[in-house]
């Protein structure tokens, strides 16, 4: 199935199987697991093998983040704040979110390229003059 979320620690209440796909605030206040108040009531939660629960602070999947892929049967303070979450699949090779990081320093090496490709012109033209110059 993919993950049970229940509303009390220790898995003591009716668990709602929870297939692969992502979850807003909106989705979890439907299944009871968000009150009317917006108190989060996520306690505990069941994770089968292979799959990976994603959990956010923020109803729109930001906020602080959390990846499980194991049972916890108390969340402790974490339970109180988590309010959209997204359940991947054991062929689901994306991590639970994404790494900025990694985006920048992406972004870095394209510009160490273009760097690199500027001296490599510069020194070919300086290559270049001196074998005009003696073979002239």
């Amino acid at each position: 199935m993919g993950v049970k979320l229940y509303t009390n620690t220790n898995y003591n209440s009716n668990g709602k199987p929870v297939g692969v796909g992502s979850y807003n605030s909106q989705k979890l206040k439907d299944w009871n697991f968000i009150a009317n108040n917006n108190v989060a009531k996520l306690s505990s939660y069941k994770v089968d093998t292979g799959y990976k629960l994603c959990l956010y602070t923020n109803g729109d999947f930001t906020g602080n983040k959390s990846k499980k892929i194991s049972d916890n049967p108390s969340m402790g303070s974490f339970a109180d704040n988590v309010r959209s979450i997204r359940v991947k699949g054991p062929d689901d090779n994306t991590e639970c979110f994404e790494n900025k990081d990694k985006s920048k320093s992406s972004d870095k090496s394209k510009s160490s390229d273009k760097d690199n490709n500027f001296y490599i012109f510069v020194l070919l033209i300086i290559i270049g003059f001196f074998y005009f110059i003696k073979n002239k």
